[in-house]
């Protein structure tokens, strides 16, 4: 029964306000950081698979340092990032954004775990090395 007055929309909020705006700008900027030196490292450990040479220096290990830090760095701003986000976006009408940013969340905790994770595993780094031979990729051990 419309008594001629027009209906009150809810007031528009903001999925993400100025201050979750400056947490995904940092988010964004370790991810870029991270991915970075993530290239160099991938790109030094692949020259030594396929040369059979050593070419970790002092600077490589500062490298592996600083991807441990920014690691760690990033994991506290993503997840407060991802679930203040998800309870601001979640009842909103477009679907497709509310699941690719469901699957978003669940690429980056992965990322993130398996930061954590591969570290401290008994002889991971030996085992990708024997699964993902370069010279010869019909040899596993």
């Amino acid at each position: 029964m419309n008594s001629g007055k027009p209906e009150r929309r809810k007031p528009y909020v903001r999925a993400v306000d100025e201050r979750l705006r400056r947490v995904l700008y940092a988010v964004l900027a370790l991810f870029a950081l991270l991915g970075a030196n993530s290239g160099y490292l991938g790109g030094i450990t692949l020259l030594e698979w396929q040369s059979g040479l050593t070419y970790q220096n002092y600077f490589y290990q500062i490298m592996f340092l600083g991807h441990l830090v920014l690691g760690l760095l990033i994991a506290v701003p993503f997840f407060y990032f991802t679930v203040k986000h998800l309870f601001k976006a979640w009842g909103r009408p477009n679907k497709r954004a509310a699941r690719m940013g469901a699957l978003l969340f669940l690429v980056g905790t992965n990322l993130i775990f398996s930061g954590f994770v591969l570290p401290r595993l008994e002889g991971w780094s030996e085992s990708a090395h024997r699964f993902s031979s370069f010279n010869n990729p019909f040899q596993i051990f």
